[in-house]
């Protein structure tokens, strides 16, 4: 009841902290709030948690067997080998649970390594991204392009700043604006079997300020205006996926886009980039010069790639855009590098918690396993006395109680393994390039157990090595 109380006021005190760092979404963080029936539910499983441990001893007083264990404290009865039993089974229990928690864990502190290994495609170290949103209502189009226009070429000779681009979404943390596209040299891909792609605009130095590379032909230039050859620079994939074994400079694509019936010419081809999130097949994307957009767009990101801290060009470009015109607002600021770490938050958010959990397991193990070990050895001091006194020595006895208490350490981690095999496929959807049968993750969740089972029974079996044959036997 007092563990239970307690619990409950660390459960207030750190609530709020808790629903901060729960992968919740959607708002239903707000939702979320401590009351009665949460109390009494918490307070009702601590006491039947009490009531559970308190079966065996509670049956053994009914039977009338704890007198004799009082009364001799050599006797092995059947009461002292129902209760050893007991323990044994709680400690086997505890480590199979905290077996699958720091399996659990492991996978996930893997997956998330991988996650953050990942190439997104462009560099995003020093990179800093402002949506800027204006009113049709407010502006003409020849007002927006010339705004725009102008904001690419001041924001670049800002302090710091070594290129300025400009897009209509940023990868990642974007998404939208896809359409079917037609592909002349593609006939096979007609009608209903049109492929589908992701339209980006961009302007000359966007690639640059992202670090996104050209792999083919060339980026956008001051020669892609308006009226000129409608351009495009196409993905990768697109390339791949088009085009197969043959050059995609030159290739022409026509796209339902702003309602423009204009066959486009590839020009370039550029690094694969993450546009939905780190996961997953990636779509095909195809990047229109800004300067050839039918309109200006209400809604761009200005990308600038920078040595100092971004965040520090925030300030200036705010003035910036003030001074050009104050009806265009400041929507979103954001670093590359800050949208790559919320696109895998929820995996560190779930990372975090297997870890407090494992941890828990483990300690629980652990308190466990010390428990029943320190229990043994309370109860078996005149046996060891006698042992020494017959010639046993401190380091057999103590080997002789470690090995007795790591029976149910060991049965507990076969157990947590094979159930973590057996439940392997329920976690196979939160992993990335890891299997969730893998053996070094098993392995280890494993030997962290076995290890910490050791150390909990060393600490009593050292104090049963330890014991005066003379005083163990004057107390029996």
């Amino acid at each position: 009841t007092v563990s239970g109380a307690l619990a409950i006021a660390v459960a207030v005190g750190l609530f709020d902290l808790l629903v901060a760092r729960l992968p919740l979404q959607s708002g239903f963080g707000e939702t979320l709030s401590l009351d009665w029936p949460m109390f009494l539910g918490a307070l009702g499983l601590a006491l039947a948690a009490g009531c559970a441990v308190a079966i065996v001893p509670i049956w053994n007083l009914l039977r009338g067997r704890l007198e004799g264990e009082l009364t001799s404290h050599r006797s092995q009865g059947g009461g002292a080998r129902g209760t050893s039993r007991a323990q044994g089974a709680l400690v086997v229990a505890e480590v199979l649970l905290a077996v699958m928690l720091v399996t659990g864990a492991t996978l996930l502190i893997r997956t998330v390594t991988k996650l953050q290994d990942l190439d997104p495609g462009f560099d995003p170290t020093g990179v800093l991204a402002i949506e800027l949103v204006a009113s049709e209502q407010d502006m003409r189009d020849s007002e927006l392009r010339a705004f725009y226009d102008e904001l690419v070429q001041r924001a670049a000779a800002l302090p710091g700043v070594r290129a300025a681009g400009l897009t209509n979404r940023l990868p990642i943390r974007d998404g939208g604006w896809q359409s079917n596209v037609t592909i002349e040299s593609r006939p096979d891909l007609a009608a209903a079997k049109r492929p589908n792609s992701l339209w980006r605009i961009a302007t000359p130095d966007y690639f640059r300020a992202m670090g996104i590379a050209a792999r083919q032909g060339r980026a956008f230039d001051a020669t892609d205006r308006a009226g000129g050859l409608g351009v495009i620079v196409v993905s990768e994939s697109f390339a791949a996926r088009m085009w197969p074994g043959a050059d995609p400079i030159g290739q022409r694509v026509q796209t339902g886009f702003e309602g423009s019936p204009e066959w486009l010419t590839v020009v370039g081809v550029v690094a694969e980039t993450r546009m939905f999130s780190m996961l997953g097949e990636n779509p095909m994307v195809m990047y229109r010069p800004q300067a050839q957009r039918v309109s200006a767009g209400v809604s761009n990101n200005l990308v600038l790639k920078t040595d100092l801290d971004p965040v520090q060009l925030v300030g200036p470009v705010r003035d910036l855009v003030r001074q050009l015109d104050s009806r265009v607002a400041f929507a979103r600021v954001s670093t590359m590098e800050g949208v790559i770490a919320a696109s895998i938050a929820e995996p560190l958010r779930l990372r975090f918690f297997l870890m407090l959990f494992a941890g828990l397991g483990l300690l629980l193990g652990s308190v466990g396993v010390y428990g029943v070990v320190s229990y043994s050895v309370s109860r078996r001091r005149g046996e060891f006395g006698i042992r020494m006194a017959l010639g046993a020595s401190p380091a057999a006895v103590l080997a002789a109680v470690v090995k007795k208490g790591m029976i149910p350490v060991v049965m507990g981690t076969l157990a947590g393994v094979a159930a973590s095999l057996a439940l392997s496929t329920l976690v196979a959807g939160f992993l990335f390039e890891i299997d969730p049968t893998d053996p070094a993750s098993l392995g280890l969740a494993a030997s962290v157990l076995l290890l910490a089972g050791i150390a909990a029974a060393f600490l009593p079996a050292y104090r049963a090595g330890r014991v005066s044959p003379l005083e163990a036997l004057r107390a029996e």
